[in-house]
């Protein structure tokens, strides 16, 4: 009797451990954090000088406001896309209440594969992401409801998105 319960324990407890390590490795293989830097410019707020952050491997440019002089830039893979964040440390506090930038990047193949699918793009709303610019590679998207949280600085984040361009023309 005794002998039942202990292997009985010993299975559980293994296959428990394999949850885990499972579940880890998923984690890991779908929402890596590749890249994160901080970029701290000095822009005169009374001059035209703009502040513009460029992404060479995806082939992008956003124009930044003033008050995003230092600002951080994480990136992570999830779902077929690459979310690249951008975060103004100026105004954040850690409570997440201030509002961060978020790009994802599909590729062309990719996103129209899923379109002819008609999926939603692994977003649990029914319509799809916003297009913000594409190049000849990749697609560059908003997700759906991206700002309904309504955050501070939720107006500046769409102003900035609004200024994002693909292909970057020197």
């Amino acid at each position: 009797m005794n002998i039942k319960k202990l292997m009985m324990a010993a299975l559980v407890s293994i296959a428990l451990i394999l949850v885990i390590i499972i579940g880890a490795s998923v984690y890991k293989f779908n929402f890596t954090n590749s890249d994160i830097y901080i970029i701290d410019s000095q822009v005169n707020a009374n001059t035209t000088d703009s502040l513009v952050y460029k992404n060479l491997e995806y082939n992008f440019e956003l124009t930044l406001l003033p008050s995003w002089s230092k600002y951080e830039v994480s990136t992570s893979t999830n779902h077929g896309a690459t979310l690249i964040t951008i975060r103004n440390i100026n105004m954040w506090k850690g409570d997440g209440s201030y509002m961060d930038i978020p790009v994802l990047v599909y590729t062309r193949e990719y996103y129209y594969d899923k379109a002819n699918q008609d999926v939603n793009y692994g977003f649990a709303a029914p319509i799809p992401p916003t297009i913000r610019a594409e190049n000849d590679k990749y697609i560059l998207v908003t997700a759906p409801r991206y700002n309904f949280s309504y955050l501070t600085g939720f107006e500046d984040v769409e102003r900035i998105l609004s200024t994002l361009k693909s292909p970057i023309v020197n």
